[in-house]
């Protein structure tokens, strides 16, 4: 208990820095903004309606819901959770571990809850679904891990037997509906019990059902991710060949990061991939000869180091560039990505370092015992300072989108985002130099277009404005409001025939739009068309913009002879 409870002290020190922290980006759909965590048809709607959120995950919505109703928007709390989850997670790893009697398990567990890499997956609220599924995911393999032990050991009683294996589908699956990379537990336990030769045919009849359960809410994820979420495109448009090209350099990336947790981001680059490039094929093959690798080994090293890294291998598929996810139009790789995969590569290092403490210890006729503390303290307590540092990134918005541009300037997400907190601070020509430096990045980004179109409109420069805002709809064709805007500023430079076609685009793709409406008015009026400009003069009215009195007066006498109804002042 004492080291249980040290761990958890550790963990809490070592994220002080984001427990005060805001909320940041995305955390106003999953939890601020959320109008589904205010009363009890929210909390239906969570359950009952895949579209209530932007991803199936009622469980994780209904911990934000149940936290929203004690402690209102207070993130102190969220973040206070968040970590508490991550330090259980960990220690439920250790307690895996010692059941599979694998080297170093505490220090394994310590290196998990201290390690920098996981920063992302627990100091920003959103990814509360990353460290409750780890926990249902981890609590669900000790309770099968338990069961499969005792059972060929004939240790168990008739209530255990029948319990754990319901315990552990039953944690299992409320971790699908917490995030579906729980989906991999069942494959990852195969893998466990075939290494330790516990694999028996009657797993068939539970690993079988609650694989078809993970596959099938991968679907409804796949699903969501795809028409919900906006996964595709022209950034998801890639071949075969090019998806095995980013999964092989994502899953080199992630074992580097954890091996040298430096320069990490919340935006890292976006490699350009290149299937006629022979260099980009060295990373797969990498994969390959190191999976071919650990399993020639096998005989000398025993089969550990394979089962470690297949684990890794099978918990990082979902996310490694062979299935569409939205944030692939930031980046193909992210720090949340690994956080349960990242658990086998931890536990290898973990395992290393315990046996070659204790061999170091040996050759130089030392407590074994004094060299594991030593190294394990200076291990441990590395990680520790870099996560507290890396946890100051996480502590509001700004800092966040201003450590990521110190990292990765290239990084037009938070060129963007940066210049929408500026611009709603006033300061305009900052803003507008990061909505430039978005589009260096990323020409085609209408966000950025838009906004910066909107500055220059502000500013007086319609025509900079106009060339802004036809690449934004070059991108994205179907916004209404840039046709609006596009249509605005074409009108006060005169090009009213261009206006009008904008305006009438505009109340095609959003008949509700009544400024274009009245606007349109306004150009019919001027070219003599009356009849024409009363009837969206109407329109305006009735989707809530109140014409100017004098405009309404004098369409009203020019046409008061025709029988056309007077539009509503």
């Amino acid at each position: 208990m004492f080291a249980a409870a040290a761990l958890v002290v550790a963990t809490l020190a070592a994220y002080a820095p984001a427990l005060d922290g805001g909320f940041l980006w995305d955390d106003d759909v999953h939890v601020s903004s959320n109008r589904n965590l205010r009363d009890a048809a929210g909390l239906r709607r969570i359950w009952t309606d895949a579209t209530a959120t932007p991803q199936y995950y009622p469980l994780t919505h209904t911990s934000f819901w149940l936290q929203y109703h004690v402690s209102g928007l207070d993130t102190r709390p969220y973040h206070v959770v968040n970590v508490l989850l991550h330090a259980l997670a960990a220690w439920l790893l250790w307690r895996v571990l010692a059941l599979l009697e694998v080297p170093g398990a505490g220090l394994a567990a310590a290196i998990l809850a201290l390690h920098p890499v996981e920063v992302e997956s627990v100091a920003w609220i959103t990814e509360r679904k990353n460290v409750l599924s780890a926990v249902l995911v981890l609590g669900s393999a000790l309770a099968y891990l338990t069961w499969a032990y005792r059972r060929d050991d004939r240790g168990l009683s008739r209530t255990a037997s029948l319990g754990l294996p319901g315990l552990a589908v039953g944690l299992y699956l409320a971790a699908l509906l917490a995030k579906t990379v729980a989906a991999v537990l069942p494959a990852a336990l195969a893998i466990v019990l075939a290494w330790r030769r516990r694999l028996r045919g009657r797993d068939a009849l539970l690993l079988g059902p609650m694989l078809l359960a993970g596959a099938a809410m991968g679907q409804l994820t796949a699903f969501l991710e795809r028409y919900q979420v906006g996964a595709r495109g022209a950034d998801w448009a890639f071949t075969p060949v090019e998806r095995v090209l980013i999964a092989g350099r994502a899953i080199v990336f992630y074992a580097g990061k954890l091996l040298w947790p430096v320069g990490l981001s919340f935006q890292y680059r976006r490699w350009t991939i290149d299937a006629a490039s022979a260099a980009q094929y060295l990373f797969p093959l990498a994969v390959v000869a190191a999976v071919l690798g650990l399993a020639l080994a096998a005989r000398r090293i025993g089969w550990g180091p394979f089962v470690a890294m297949a684990y890794f291998g099978v918990a990082i598929l979902p996310a490694s560039g062979l299935f569409d996810v939205f944030p692939m139009r930031f980046s193909f790789v992210a720090d949340h990505f690994q956080y349960l995969a990242s658990a086998g590569p931890i536990a290898l290092g973990a395992a290393i370092v315990w046996l070659g403490a204790a061999r170091a210890a040996v050759r130089a006729r030392v407590d074994p015992r004094r060299v594991r503390l030593a190294v394990s303290v200076l291990l441990v307590g590395t990680l520790s300072i870099l996560t507290w540092r890396q946890a100051h990134a996480y502590t509001d918005l700004e800092t966040l989108w201003r450590h990521t541009l110190a990292e990765n300037p290239d990084a037009w997400l938070a060129h963007y985002n940066l210049g929408k907190l500026l611009a709603d601070r006033g300061e305009t020509d900052e803003a507008m130099a990061q909505y430039r430096e978005a589009l260096a990045a990323k020409p085609d980004l209408a966000e950025a277009n838009v906004n910066l179109a909107n500055a220059l409109a502000d500013g007086g420069d319609l025509d900079g404005a106009i060339g802004h805002y036809e690449a934004a709809l070059s991108a994205d064709p179907d916004k209404p409001l840039t046709h609006y805007d596009l249509g605005l500023a074409l009108e006060q430079t005169g090009r009213v025939d261009r206006a009008e076609a904008q305006y009438r685009e505009a109340i095609r793709l959003d008949p509700g739009l009544g400024g274009a409406h009245n606007n349109l008015a306004i150009l019919l009026y001027d070219r003599g068309e009356y009849r024409a400009a009363a009837r969206e003069l109407e329109l305006a009215a009735r989707h809530g913009v109140t014409p100017h009195p004098d405009f309404v007066r004098a369409l009203a006498d020019r046409v008061s002879d025709t029988g056309v109804r007077h539009p509503r002042r």
